[in-house]
């Protein structure tokens, strides 16, 4: 199987199920948001705390185990059942840490019992990512997908089925935890199916080893987790949990893109993850074909993500206003266009991210994901209180910029050339396009304007050249198995 079909595999895999997920998490935040908008606000601090503290107890070791496993499949064993030990004691130091947060800080009453509720989904978390890492690296995306699925449906029906029951937000908490555990025994049976792991075969040495030999993806991680929410966790202090479910409301339209394209950048991590071992340094691979990967993901994630941008900044009044008919929130309508264009610079970060990785450069990925963080704890604040769920969004979009253009510079600079401006250059004339009928048909209902504008989008796409008859004839090929 060639490069490209492995890679369009893989994504297909993983797209199928976030997509699922894309549909479920829609569907939980507008039933939440029935009860308002303070409501949706504790459940996007819940997840922020999950995200954050998960990272915190994997310690980066998911994606070391993948990366090497990947490279050597024989040693998956060993790599498994120590990396299982080493996260396993660190759930323990995580769950005492995300407690201690939650009683420092002083939420109230019921957001408070949520989140400590929350502590006991990350033990499962660590069975989850150690035995994913293996089927990741083996590249078996739909045995990750299944794992997921299940996760996903459960937390759909049991979110709106307690909630429905009259049970509170804790309820939202004791969902995540058994959706976590599902995932985390689907992940083991899938597992253990693939590569027949041997016995227990711990090793407090090698444990160490592996801790200490992910000590930059731990970093790069646990930023990253803090990156991702620093959104979230800035707004419900500066404005409470009301303008974070406003923010929030928003954001969850955003994010249909976000999960797919962190799809995406997991699907081709184990590929650059061989493609880069070639050679000991990332200078000494000269790898065409990572050059490749790499050139088609900003080519065609450009002419996607330009009419998502474009629709955003012209649309939002009516998409907020069908999605969420409740009057408190209105305000989202001035967020989500800020989100659309974050879309462009948050795939270009992640997907250099993982290259960076798979190229051994993980401390230089470590240090642009530190640099964003300090950035953009300043950018949140400060814009958070000048211009509420506006100015968030905003310090978001410029924190993924920044992070954009510096792994841009450092992938250019270790890796090879990079043709960012090339690949968005071509899909901008269509865009400008998309944009004059958009605003031509501002007036008319979505479902008159959505489909004129992805028609008009599609027929100037291929008129301006934003894709080729190379691409046509790589997308079959791709799909040829």
């Amino acid at each position: 199987m060639s490069t490209a079909q492995r890679v369009a595999r893989n994504t297909a895999s993983l797209a199928a199920v976030q997509g699922f997920r894309i549909v479920a998490a829609l569907a939980i935040t507008l039933y939440i948001a029935r009860f308002g908008a303070a409501w949706l606000g504790k459940y996007a601090l819940l997840l922020a705390y999950l995200n954050i503290f998960q990272i915190l107890a994997d310690f980066g070791l998911p994606r070391l185990v993948t990366r090497e496993v990947a490279r050597a499949p024989a040693a998956g064993n060993r790599y498994f059942w120590n990396a299982l030990a080493a996260q396993l004691t660190l759930s323990a130091a995580s769950m005492l840490l995300m407690l201690a947060a939650v009683a420092l800080i002083g939420y109230p009453a019921d957001t408070t019992r949520m989140l400590q509720v929350a502590t006991l989904a990350i033990p499962p978390y660590a069975l989850a990512s150690v035995a994913g890492a293996l089927l990741q690296a083996h590249e078996r995306m739909a045995a990750l997908a299944l794992a997921e699925g299940v996760s996903t449906l459960w937390q759909l029906v049991g979110s709106i089925w307690l909630l429905s029951a009259g049970y509170g937000v804790v309820a939202l908490a004791w969902v995540r935890v058994v959706g976590v555990l599902l995932s985390g025994l689907v992940n083991l049976i899938s597992m253990r199916r693939v590569t027949h792991p041997g016995r227990p075969a711990v090793s407090p040495h090698f444990a160490l080893a592996l801790a200490h030999g992910s000590l930059d993806l731990f970093i790069l991680a646990a930023f990253g987790a803090i990156l991702f929410r620093l959104d979230v966790l800035v707004l419900t202090e500066v404005a409470g949990e009301a303008a974070t479910g406003v923010y929030n409301a928003a954001y969850q339209l955003a994010k249909v893109v976000a999960l797919l394209s962190l799809a995406y950048a997991d699907a081709i991590f184990p590929t650059l993850s061989r493609l880069y071992a070639a050679g000991e340094t990332a200078e000494q691979t000269g790898n065409g074909q990572a050059d490749w990967v790499l050139r088609k993901s900003f080519a065609w994630s450009a002419a996607v993500l330009l009419p998502l941008a474009v629709g955003a900044t012209i649309l939002p009044a009516p998409v907020i206003g069908l999605l969420y008919p409740q009057a408190e929130f209105a305000a989202a309508v001035t967020v989500l266009p800020w989100l659309g264009w974050m879309l462009l610079p948050y795939f270009a970060y992640v997907i250099l991210n993982r290259a960076l990785v798979a190229a051994n450069l993980q401390r230089v990925a470590r240090d642009t994901t530190v640099i964003m963080v300090l950035v953009g704890v300043g950018l949140q604040y400060g814009l958070a209180r000048w211009q509420g769920v506006t100015g968030t969004a905003i310090a978001t979009t410029l924190t993924f910029l920044l992070g954009a253009a510096l792994n841009a510079f450092f992938v250019r600079r270790a890796l090879g050339t990079l043709h960012l401006g090339r690949a968005f250059g071509r899909a901008l004339p269509a865009a400008l396009g998309l944009s004059a009928v958009l605003a031509l048909l501002r007036a008319w209902p979505l479902w008159v304007s959505l489909p004129a504008g992805a028609l008009s989008y599609a027929g100037l796409a291929f008129m301006t050249r934003a894709f080729t008859r190379e691409d046509l004839a790589l997308v079959r090929k791709m799909i040829g198995r």
